[in-house]
Parts: C-alpha cells; structure tokens; sequence
C-alpha cells in the first residue's frame, strides 16, 4: 500500500474499482438528469418486465417508465437494475429499483461461491436482519436480502441498502477543505451512529472512510450542532425529530456484512471471527493477531480513532507501505507514531489534548482504550466545548484551567470561580458540573444506569453521562447487572456552583467469581455446597469452571473410588474480575 497526498481531492474513477473489502460501496455518483415526462393518456400504461413478473408497475403519467436493464443485469425478484456501482471478488453492487416502493437503492449481489454451506446463508440471513433493525440517521438503512431462486441466478444472495447520495469520507473531508473542528463534529456524529449500533449487539468491523458516505447539506438532527449551541446534554443515542440545518450527515454503510471465513467450518458469515479479518490499515491490534474472542465495542474504537488520525494527518498510525504481514506485526507490536509527529502542519492543528484523545483511542490494549463508541463521541464534544476531557488524568490543575479558560469573560467580570471537590476514600465517583444543575456521572466498568434519590432515571443513558439536577443535596447511584452496588454518593447542588470530577469513577464489583478447579491427576470430580446449609450448589469435572455468587462453599473432592470428602474445604467468594484458581492433588 502507498501513501498519497491527501490534501489533493481524488477523482472519482467512472467505474469505481473495488477490491473484495470494498463491496460496501454505496454511493451514486453518476449524473441523473431529469428524464422527460412521457406523452401518455389516462389510459397509457407501462408494465414492467425486467423483474418479478408479479411486480408490474403501472405509470399514469405521473411515473416515467423504467430504462431497460443492461444487458448483463441478472434477474432479482422484486428489482428492476440500472448499472452497476461496483464490482469485487464477493459480487456486484448494482443501482436498482425496488418496485413495491419505486425507490432506488444500492442492491448487492454476493456469488453463491461466496458461501460453502447452508448453515453460512442462514447466519447470513440472521445477522442482515439485526443490521436492518438499525434505525438511526448516521445509519444506511438495510431495506430488504433474501436468497434469488431465479434461474437466471440460481443460488445467488442479495440485500437492499439506502442509496447514499454522497461521497465517502476522506473524500468529502479534502474535497470541501474542512477545517478541523468540523472534521471533528462530523467524526463525533459517525461515534454517535456506531454507538447506536453498539448499545443494540452489533460491531461492525470493518469501520473505514468507504464505509462512511457524507450527504452535504442534508436535514439533520440538532445532534450535529456542538453542545454549546443545544440546551440538552449530549446523547449517544439522538432522537430521531428532525431540525432544519445544512450540516454533513455521515451514514455509515455495512454492518457486519461478511468477507471472511471461519477457520472452524469454512463458512462465510457476517460476523469477522476466525481468521484476520478487516481492512488492514484499520485493524486494531486484536484483529491483526486474530485474536476473535477479543473483539468487542472496543475495536470500532480503535478504527475510528484511525480514521480520526487518517484525516487530520493524512497519513496512518503505521506505516502502510510494508507488506501485509509486516503490516500486521507493525499494529501488534508498535506503538504508533504520535499525531503531532508526524509533520509540522499536524503539530500546528493538533494539540497536546486533542493528540491524548488520539492516543487513548489507538491504544493497543483494549483496556486502555474508550469503552464504546459514545465514550468517544462525548470526549470529542467535551474537546469542541474546551471541557475536561474523559483521556485526561482529572487533576485538580488541569479541571481549573479548562472552566477558567470555557468561563473566561464570565472570570474576566466575577473575578472569582468557586469551585467544589468531592473525593472519596478507595474507589469513588466523581462528576463535572458543566454549568449550573447539571452533572456528569461516570463509572468503571462503564455501561450502568444512573439512580438519583432512589429513583432510576434510564432517561439518562447509560454511564459515562449527564444528569440535570435542582439546587440541593442528592444521593446518587449507578446500577449495573451482575453488580454490586457500592456505597452512595452526595452531592450538594449550589446556584451556580461547579463541581469539578477529581476521583476515580464509581467502581462496580460483580456479585459472582469465576472459580477454575484443577486437580492432579485430571479428570477429578469436585463437588461445591453452601457451608451453611451443606445444600450442594453443583458439582463438575476437572479441569471445570463455575461460576458462583459472592458468599462462603465446602469443597468436595472424590477420591479414586468416587466417593466425596465429608469434611471439605472452604471456600469464601468474593466479587472481583479475575478468575479464582483453586488447585488439588487427589488420591
């Protein structure tokens, strides 16, 4: 792979080429001049043939008809095609019309050799399904897929996507010369897209510019507009009431779709497990060790971090032009090369913060990295808005300086900025007030919901977010499955007070351990009771794992004759995230 100049906007080929990662491509770029309105009577007709044969369409002059097919278009039941938009190893995306609805659409046609089984086509299927229950503005739309039973394409699988009429983001970003701060807020509304898909099961994988089309000028929501300019706090999941406004909307194409095949039984799904999967210059370190069991939220992360890097450096976080097995080793095993290092126009447009925010995301270990896309999202708007950022370590220090620079003609005319610490002792929670009642909650792991004077307030979010509270004390809560809740936080609300977050975020425990039994020789039988009851919890072979509530067990090993120690030993539980190994030797 090689660099190009990326302050150069690239032409669009004609015919766009495609690899086989780039079958996602969705946009029309083509011209489409206004045909004109055919001369017919109330009783004229056109009847459709290029298609289902049950799905004529009769224009009375208010519909033209439809230009014949190519004549290397396939037959698909329901879709009369126009062109293709591009081709690849996987299939053909073609410009079609849905004739239940007339609307065009990007149809995508994926060869039957792309599936060695029956079991792949049907996860296919499933897993098309949970992208088209997406519904989101930053989101393409999948309308339709099924299987084509022609026998023109026999055996041929197909979905129906939005038809974006946009260019991808890279070339959006250099054709219109955005300054930073609006490649930011559109990078945030594509956060705000992926977290949508995050919060309901889906990751997508394979996040890149291709996969990212940009509609100029497009409605949208109020969400693209910074936070200083909306009375709300931010959401990662926007409502859908659309207001007027001549922002970018980036929709993201493509989730979950498939390129890979897993190395258990050879079929193509849409889920990327099993081998190296992905486009390279975009995989995360996980992805690059094809390491699938650890593949989660935090791997679009990683991608979007480098396409945040791609777009205000113009280069990648590694060198691309190695081969691709040297490109591999370079993600998992090098640092990547710092933002502001990478040329004097970077250093000029990225700062220390914004390079942190950079690095937070890019980080190798996943642990290091934001949680989910909306931890993002919100790091990028508090960035925009000069608040403290969620990658900074909150230091008494850094906190001032940012609400003395955000207020400074507020200070410039008070003088003075009160400021409110609330600290703990061990693990605690911690909160900014950004302006007055208004509070941020956040916690570790994150994901909980807030409880605000005994009352949960889904409303909210889910944590890292804002709550909006009257003057007052109020004792604050975050709830999470599987957890236990820690001890109650207070606050006190004061007119115009600011409450700084200087602890650690409110740390959750699990209410269960993993406990792994292992014994010499192996293959021992093991039996778990409750100490005060002796009521026999379960019972497993070694090596075995169980997983058990917080509280105090016997356990029992059997001997070579199958019979269990009557005595035991015990066993006390206590909430924590890694395993508890216990190790005997048995007769």
């Amino acid at each position: 792979m090689s660099e190009h100049d990326p302050t150069q906007p690239p032409t669009p080929p004609a015919t766009p080429e495609m690899s086989d990662d780039d079958l996602e491509v969705t946009r029309d770029d083509t011209p489409r001049p206004t045909p004109p309105r055919p001369e017919m009577s109330a009783a004229d007709e056109t009847v459709d043939t290029s298609g289902d044969p049950s799905s004529r369409s009769r224009s009375h002059g208010s519909l033209p008809p439809l230009p014949a097919p190519p004549a290397d278009a396939p037959t698909v039941p329901g879709y009369h095609l126009l062109h293709k938009l591009g081709e690849g190893g996987m299939g053909v995306v073609w410009k079609a019309v849905q004739l239940a609805t007339r609307r065009e659409v990007a149809l995508k046609l994926l060869s039957a050799a792309a599936f060695g089984s029956d079991t792949a086509r049907q996860r296919f299927q499933r897993e098309v399904e949970l992208a088209a229950r997406l519904e989101h503005p930053f989101i393409a739309r999948v309308y339709d897929s099924s299987s084509a039973t022609s026998s023109a394409t026999p055996g041929v699988v197909y979905y129906a996507m939005e038809l974006v009429p946009g260019l991808d983001l890279e070339t959006h970003v250099r054709s219109q010369g955005l300054k930073p701060k609006a490649i930011l807020r559109l990078m945030r509304d594509v956060c705000l897209g992926v977290q949508h898909a995050h919060q309901r099961g889906v990751i997508h994988r394979d996040l890149k510019p291709s996969n990212i089309l940009v509609v100029p000028g497009d409605t949208n929501l109020s969400a693209t507009k910074p936070r200083a300019e909306r009375s709300e706090a931010p959401d990662t999941t926007p409502s859908q009431g659309p207001s007027q406004s001549t922002h970018p909307t980036p929709k993201i194409v493509d989730f979950g779709l498939a390129k890979t095949t897993t190395p258990e039984d050879g079929q193509v799904t849409l889920s990327h497990v099993g081998q190296v999967a992905g486009t390279p210059a975009y995989m995360s370190p996980e992805q690059a060790a094809g390491k699938t069991d650890a593949i989660d939220t935090r791997t679009d992360v990683y991608a979007l971090g480098v396409i945040l890097y791609r777009l205000l450096t113009g280069k990648y976080p590694h060198d691309t032009s190695v081969s691709f097995t040297d490109l591999l080793r370079h993600i998992t095993e090098d640092e990547v090369v710092r933002p502001r290092a990478v040329s004097e126009d970077a250093s000029k447009i990225i700062d220390r913060e914004l390079e942190t925010l950079l690095l937070k995301a890019l980080d190798k270990d996943p642990d290091r990295r934001y949680d989910n896309a909306g931890a993002l999202a919100a790091d990028l708007d508090n960035y925009l808005n000069d608040l403290p950022l969620i990658a900074k370590v909150p230091t008494t220090g850094y906190v001032i300086r940012k609400q003395l620079h955000r207020h400074r003609k507020a200070v410039a005319v008070a003088g003075v900025v009160g400021l409110l610490m609330l600290g703990g002792v061990g693990a605690g929670i911690g909160w900014l007030y950004q302006r007055p009642y208004k509070l941020r909650v956040d916690s570790n792991p994150a994901g909980g919901l807030l409880r605000i004077n005994d009352v949960l307030k889904p409303g909210c979010g889910v944590t890292p977010c804002y709550v909006e509270l009257p003057r007052g004390t109020h004792k604050i809560e975050v709830v999470l499955p599987n957890h236990y809740q820690p001890e109650p936080r207070y606050v006190e609300i004061e007119w115009g007070q600011p409450v700084m977050n200087v602890a650690e975020p409110l740390a959750l425990q699990p209410d269960f351990r993993s406990v792994m039994f292992t014994t010499e020789p192996a293959h021992a039988h093991v039996q778990i009771r409750k100490e005060n009851t002796g009521k026999v919890v379960t019972t497993l072979d070694t090596p075995g794992l169980a997983e058990l509530p917080h509280g105090r067990y016997t356990m029992h090993f059997a001997n070579s004759d199958g019979e269990f120690d009557s005595k035991g030993e015990t066993l006390a539980v206590a909430g924590d995230f890694k395993p508890l190994k216990v190790h005997r030797a048995v007769e």
